[in-house]
């Protein structure tokens, strides 16, 4: 696996690869959600591995990526597009979860010539409320890293203030120990604070992708329902839409298995 952590552009998206292990010159692209990032992916990266190579960036304002005060998925795609230029790819398949799935649907209607396959999870491309993501990432905000000894009591700290939140793992992986030795967030949640009705969105585009995608939504999550089809199918004519049972919104961690069962039946088809 390489990394691409030290920078010389600033401008470039932090990025984890993995070579395909049977030597396929395919590429895979995996597009993070919100508050996730590269390291969240790695487990189901190096299983696609076996077929494709696999890029999976950290999305400006996330993980090791730089910070900008703009998140309009416009710009996000053409961080994808620069990252994508600098590795010299120029025809690829897309996994997208949640916002990073949003992005992928984005690019697929700007660039339809560079896309191969894609798989977009549990996200339609349309506007959902904010409460839920706005109240979170103001929590997550108010948490004092620099007071709290270790990544035990910050993982308290944010269940004492959201009991029901299944996904702190995920999220702690976006704090690091600085120069102080103290902890801080890798992403900029201001930034995420201040665009999150933006990403909450979808762009206004009269476009169509007209080659398959699939679409997973988990069995217990309410971000893809009937109400969001018509979206679907004016944006994408050739979508098929798939459950994965006992799974929510994080479709790839709650049924692992059953995500990469159908993800690869699509890619491998």
């Amino acid at each position: 696996m390489l990394n691409n952590n030290s920078l010389i552009d600033n401008q470039l998206l932090s990025f984890k690869y993995f070579k395909a292990k049977n030597n396929s010159d395919k590429n895979l692209l995996i597009l993070h959600g919100l508050l996730g990032c590269a390291d969240n992916w790695l487990p189901q990266g190096k299983i696609f591995s076996e077929f494709y190579n696999v890029i999976i960036p950290d999305l400006r304002n996330h993980g090791n990526s730089f910070h900008n005060v703009s998140m309009k998925y416009e710009e996000m795609a053409n961080d994808i597009l620069h990252l994508l230029n600098y590795l010299q790819i120029n025809y690829l398949s897309i996994i997208g979860h949640s916002m990073g799935g949003k992005l992928a649907m984005l690019i697929s209607l700007l660039h339809p010539e560079i896309i191969d396959k894609m798989i977009i999870i549990d996200i339609a491309p349309d506007r959902y409320i904010t409460d839920s993501n706005f109240k979170l990432l103001n929590i997550l905000k108010s948490i004092p890293l620099d007071k709290l000894k270790n990544r035990d009591e910050i993982k308290k700290f944010i269940k004492d203030k959201v009991p029901n939140f299944r996904e702190v793992d995920l999220i702690l992986k976006n704090i690091k120990l600085n120069s102080q030795r103290s902890y801080e967030w890798k992403i900029n949640l201001q930034a995420l604070i201040n665009n999150i009705n933006l990403l909450a969105d979808f762009p206004t585009l009269d476009k169509k992708f007209t080659k398959p995608v699939l679409f997973l939504r988990g069995e217990n999550s309410n971000h893809i329902l009937p109400q969001h089809y018509d979206k679907i199918y004016t944006h994408f004519p050739n979508a098929f839409i798939k459950t994965v049972s006992h799974a929510g919104h994080w479709v790839q961690v709650d049924n692992t298995d059953e995500f990469i069962k159908y993800s690869l039946e699509y890619l491998n088809d």
